[in-house]
């Protein structure tokens, strides 16, 4: 087992930034009843790069408006309050998502393709199993791997050594990641949303999200990502090199009442994401 200790994680997890007070902020807006389309979008506007990838997500064929949004304002105005807050909470961690995580064999752009992909799939999925919160589950989709981020340092010195526990033992990569370091990127992700006060059901989404069976607060809504991201590395959409060394939870599918053309519709639903990842937008 590698020299680390739960605290050199829990160090680890301090040092990650906050969540801006501009996402706190519209956070707390999208849910107040009397907050106005304009309220929300005076307040993206005040943070420059914030409101120029607001606009670029807003203007993508994710969405798919035939007209150019061209305020924050507006951008909120078509996307809806909830998807509003998904945007901002993905534009405002992108760099997060963004960065070479060595230690899991993941280039430049790589998390964020694989997590960006399986947030849109969550929210596909959410939509076809008619699952109320829709960005609920784009959120947890979106966050599901953040616990890369935390032990891409550690992982540098023990990526060989778990691959190859996982390969030889046959066993999940997850498993031979507790086996190497003593705990797994779900946990330690986990953390990271307890951090950033996330709602409890996303904190166990992404504590489980390879192991869907041990969800309790909202079982459904793990199924959601644990699906997402198996349909996403399925498609090439980023994982590293241990994205195909997880079983899929067949009562995940069966939980979510998918069959086999629901998948090839939702991997359909799913091209223009690929497209426009793959040019980097």
């Amino acid at each position: 087992m590698a020299q680390f200790s739960i605290e050199d994680i829990i160090a680890a997890v301090n040092d990650l930034p906050a969540l801006p007070q501009v996402v706190l902020k519209i956070m707390d807006l999208t849910q107040d009843p009397r907050a106005t389309a304009q309220d929300i979008g005076n307040v993206i506007s005040h943070d420059q790069a914030l409101t120029a990838r607001v606009l670029r997500m807003a203007n993508s064929a994710y969405y798919g408006y035939p007209r150019k949004v061209a305020t924050a304002a507006e951008a909120t105005v078509l996307l809806g309050f909830s998807t509003i807050r998904s945007v901002v909470l993905a534009a405002s961690i992108n760099d997060i998502l963004n960065r070479e995580l060595s230690g899991y064999a993941l280039g430049v752009g790589e998390m964020w393709k694989h997590s960006f992909g399986t947030a849109m799939a969550s929210r596909h999925i959410a939509k076809r199993c008619r699952f109320k919160a829709i960005e609920v589950a784009y959120t947890a989709g979106l966050l599901h791997d953040i616990g890369k981020v935390i032990l891409n340092n550690f992982m540098k010195q023990t990526y060989h050594e778990v691959v190859a526990v996982a390969t030889t033992e046959q066993i999940s990569f997850l498993e031979a990641e507790n086996r190497v370091l003593g705990f797994n990127h779900a946990v330690i992700g986990s953390r990271v949303a307890r951090k950033w006060q996330l709602p409890a059901e996303i904190v166990e989404a992404i504590a489980f999200h390879h192991n869907p069976a041990g969800a309790e607060k909202n079982p459904l809504l793990t199924a959601c990502v644990h699906v997402s991201e198996a349909l996403c590395t399925s498609m090439g959409l980023g994982g590293g090199l241990d994205g195909m060394l997880y079983p899929i939870s067949k009562n995940a599918i069966e939980l979510l009442g998918l069959g086999g053309q629901d998948i090839e519709d939702i991997a359909y639903e799913l091209s223009d994401v690929m497209i426009e990842l793959a040019q980097g937008s």
